[in-house]
């Protein structure tokens, strides 16, 4: 059963899930603190001992009730200590069941906000996790069962670093969720530094608790679901952070795009494409820089590198970026043409402060 309460935390058994009604918080950042010296909660099992989760696992979610069941099954089967890793579900404006069935023996809290976007609702559920690492991942992917303990291996290997796993389409039989996925990975690839990508997708993303509270979480203004992990990560490197990608992390990546969802996701990447770069490009005289000639033919070769089947299949999918970047065009022109197109920054806030960081340095 799933219960919810006024802002009381209530003991639940197992193959249950806890859940917190809320009213919206300030900022993003702030919420129920965990108990003890460092903000750690002491959970107590069914045999008097304490548990101190690793991770905290945090899921926004929005009107994708069966995909959610997916992934927290996914979760369950997990081959990691059940102790070691807790669930944050962040219900973002949808109406989540009252009642339902939970994955058995999985530690979920349900966190509910009104509608305000994937990045807002992270930092939602990073002010209710207690893990010492944080884990993301989306409510349409599913989790290989090695994925926690991948990303524990690789944290541990590159302590303070921000670790980004390998995403797998898994409906390959879908042109549309295909050529999406496949289009991350020319941007994996196209877009590297020191031998990792530049920017992680947060449906696959580690790193330490404290580390994403220091650097002030995700950036809420990002409202829709683009731009706001280019955001972060472009962050995370300015101020120093190290960038680690592992293929032993995976997902498995299950949006059933449509011709409809195909063109709305690559028109609100664009869109978010321009909000991201005029934040590190502010004013009103300021250019926008554009990618090169080059990277759009490299792009438009790479169907025919990637190991997607036939030559109808690379004709089909060369075809589908070729779309995919003229409604990311469309997209970012639009997003240009708004009267406000960046949320101004407390002087003093994380975010402002990279990005200053960021403007001086390309300066020198």
């Amino acid at each position: 059963m799933i219960v919810y309460t006024n802002g009381v935390d209530i003991s639940c058994p197992r193959g249950s899930v806890k859940a917190w009604r809320e009213k919206p918080l300030p900022g993003g950042m702030h919420g129920k603190p965990c108990s003890g010296e460092r903000s750690r909660r002491a959970d107590v099992t069914e045999n008097g001992r304490v548990r101190d989760p690793l991770f905290s696992v945090v899921i926004p979610t929005h009107a994708r009730p069966h995909q959610l069941a997916d992934c927290l099954n996914a979760l369950a089967r997990q081959q990691f200590p059940r102790g070691a890793f807790e669930v944050i579900v962040v219900d973002d404006g949808d109406l989540l069941p009252s009642q339902g069935p939970a994955p058995r023996d999985l530690d979920i809290k349900v966190v509910r906000q009104p509608h305000a976007g994937p990045a807002a609702a992270r930092n939602r559920g990073v002010a209710h996790a207690c893990g010492q690492y944080l884990a993301f991942v989306d409510d349409d992917c599913v989790p290989d069962p090695g994925w926690l303990a991948a990303l524990e291996r690789c944290l541990r290997r590159h302590p303070g670093a921000l670790v980004g796993g390998r995403v797998i389409n898994a409906l390959n039989d879908n042109p549309w969720s295909t050529a999406s996925q496949l289009l991350i990975d020319f941007l994996y690839d196209s877009y590297t530094d020191g031998g990792a990508p530049r920017f992680f997708c947060t449906n696959n993303l580690a790193l330490a608790r404290d580390a994403f509270q220091n650097l002030g979480g995700f950036d809420r203004s990002f409202r829709l679901a683009a731009g706001e992990d280019r955001d972060f990560c472009a962050r995370w490197t300015i101020a120093g952070g190290v960038r680690i990608y592992t293929e032993e992390a995976i997902v498995y990546h299950l949006n059933a795009r449509r011709a409809a969802t195909f063109c709305r996701q690559h028109f609100e990447c664009g869109r978010g494409a321009h909000y991201f770069r005029r934040r590190l490009e502010p004013g009103e005289g300021a250019r926008v820089r554009l990618e090169p000639p080059g990277f759009y033919m490299r792009l438009l070769r790479y169907p025919f590198r990637a190991p997607i089947g036939g030559l109808e299949n690379r004709l089909a999918m060369a075809a589908l970026f070729a779309v995919s970047q003229l409604l990311t065009g469309v997209g970012f022109c639009t997003q240009a043409l708004r009267p406000h197109r960046a949320v101004p920054l407390s002087r003093d806030s994380p975010e402002a402060r990279c990005l200053a960081k960021s403007r001086s340095t390309e300066g020198r």
